[in-house]
């Protein structure tokens, strides 16, 4: 008997690979929310695979037909838990179409679309295949990238070689620090000019952070951290912290600094008051790359357990106030990952080997975890709150890339003269910053999807080896 409490599920397709069983609960909750666990049973699949969601049964009628939206669904994949993962996902009534790229561990249909409304919803599993080496097609279509100059709103000459990129939020002032020499680019967008530039004592470590409060801007330099004051462009202090490169996050909120120095496995978390160490943890791997959400004060630190020269890469989901492990996850892929935050829904993404994963932002648990259609890693990624979408950029391809915040689908691709070093979003102006070649572009993100092509940047099945 199927009842609004509760709804078991259990589907076997496909030469009986294995089976998945569901279960759906609204003790309590408002229409279309949901807590749902996964449990897979007798996989002869090595490695194993979830099977996904695709359709919905709603008072016994199953909704199949093709709808425009696409399913804000969350799924939980680990590779050291297999046996029993929880996630929890809200769908309001309204129609969704249910369509992601296939990941290196699981394979999905390559479509779906069901119609939610009511509280009797069944929610079929499936897999398909009988071997685990079946592959699904790309939900990504093959349309022409869209020209950065088509979307651009300022083209700014910095000089040298920009690297990393931070907004103030509150001032809009955008700092860019350079690649190869030691100094900082303060730009005023309200006029699309350079308005200071300042000498750093060290090499830029690729790392800015900038407090909207107090707008002191934090620059991470090898040997420590330069503290930089905003409102006068001077430079006014250092925290004696050696983060290595690109490990530097800071949390306005509590004014607290985390990073991780190389060579070294544990995370640090300071007081930029005082310079003092708070908590040091340890992970086991340097964290090659940290984000925090200010909002959650979780912080994401994501590296590799090193066997030899090849990379395991992982992540920690910490929290930032006493350095309490939350959630460790292995990525299960060989390149080293990135990490960046949407402070708006509080998703962390982090990149991989042509995998992008999404995590809570609360409790770091998986979310979801996709083929990213792109080969390797990103080399840095920006939340466009606007549009709840996610761009990236990667050193090997002239494209800014955008991906659906919720499903992670690749939907834009940008092409640019050469190739991007960082990208960065302003929400005040739901701008996007992208440094390239000796310039600083402004552009506006595209509301209009499907100007993607997966072929041109690999479509993450048939990747060279690193």
């Amino acid at each position: 008997m199927v009842t609004a409490s509760l709804i078991v599920v259990g589907l076997v397709i496909a030469a009986a690979v294995g089976f998945v069983i569901l279960s759906s609960s609204k003790s309590g909750s408002p229409p279309g929310a949901y807590h749902v666990a996964f449990q897979q049973i007798e996989s002869s699949c090595s490695p194993p695979f979830w099977g996904v969601p695709w359709a919905v049964t709603i008072n016994n009628v199953t909704k199949i037909q093709p709808e425009s939206a696409k399913l804000p669904i969350a799924y939980l994949y680990s590779t050291t838990n297999r046996t029993l993962s929880e996630i929890d996902f809200f769908l309001p009534d309204g129609s969704y179409q249910y369509a992601v790229s296939p990941s290196q561990y699981y394979f999905t249909p390559s479509s779906g679309s069901f119609e939610v409304t009511g509280a009797n919803i069944t929610i079929p599993i499936s897999y398909i295949g009988t071997t685990c080496t079946t592959t699904s097609t790309s939900t990504t279509s093959q349309g022409s990238p869209l020209p950065i100059s088509s979307v651009e709103t300022a083209n700014i000459s910095i000089g040298g070689s920009p690297r990393t990129i931070a907004i103030d939020p509150n001032t809009n002032r955008v700092y860019v620090a350079d690649f190869f020499y030691n100094n900082l680019t303060v730009v005023d967008p309200t006029t699309n000019s350079v308005v200071a530039r300042i000498a750093l004592p060290a090499d830029d470590n690729n790392g800015i952070a900038v407090d909207p409060n107090t707008n002191m801007v934090y620059v991470l330099v090898e040997g420590g951290i330069t503290e930089v004051n905003g409102a006068t462009n001077k430079v006014v202090g250092e925290l004696h912290l050696n983060f290595g490169p690109g490990s530097m996050a800071y949390d306005p909120s509590n004014l607290m600094i985390y990073g991780s120095k190389e060579g070294y496995g544990s995370l640090i978390g300071a007081d930029v008051r005082t310079g003092n160490v708070v908590w040091n943890v340890s992970l086991g791997y340097w964290a090659n790359s940290v984000a925090v959400d200010p909002h959650t004060n979780v912080v994401f630190a994501v590296g590799c357990y090193q066997e030899g020269l090849v990379c395991n890469s992982v992540i920690s989901a910490v929290d930032g106030t006493n350095g309490d492990v939350l959630n460790k996850i292995t990525l299960g892929n060989d390149a080293y990952p990135r990490v960046t935050v949407d402070t708006v829904t509080h998703v962390a993404y982090v990149s991989g080997s042509a995998q992008l994963v999404a995590l809570n932002g609360t409790t770091g648990k998986i979310i979801f975890d996709v083929n990213s259609m792109a080969c390797g890693p990103f080399d840095s990624m920006a939340a466009d709150t606007s549009s709840n979408q996610l761009l990236a950029i990667s050193l090997d391809y002239n494209y800014v890339l955008a991906y659906d915040g919720t499903s992670g689908a690749l939907v834009n691709i940008y092409s640019l003269s050469s190739t991007p070093q960082f990208v960065a979003f302003n929400p005040n102006t739901n701008e996007a910053y992208v440094t390239v070649s000796s310039q600083l572009l402004s552009f506006q993100n595209s509301a209009s999807v499907g100007h993607d092509n997966d072929a041109l940047i690999g479509s993450g099945q048939n990747c060279p080896l690193p």
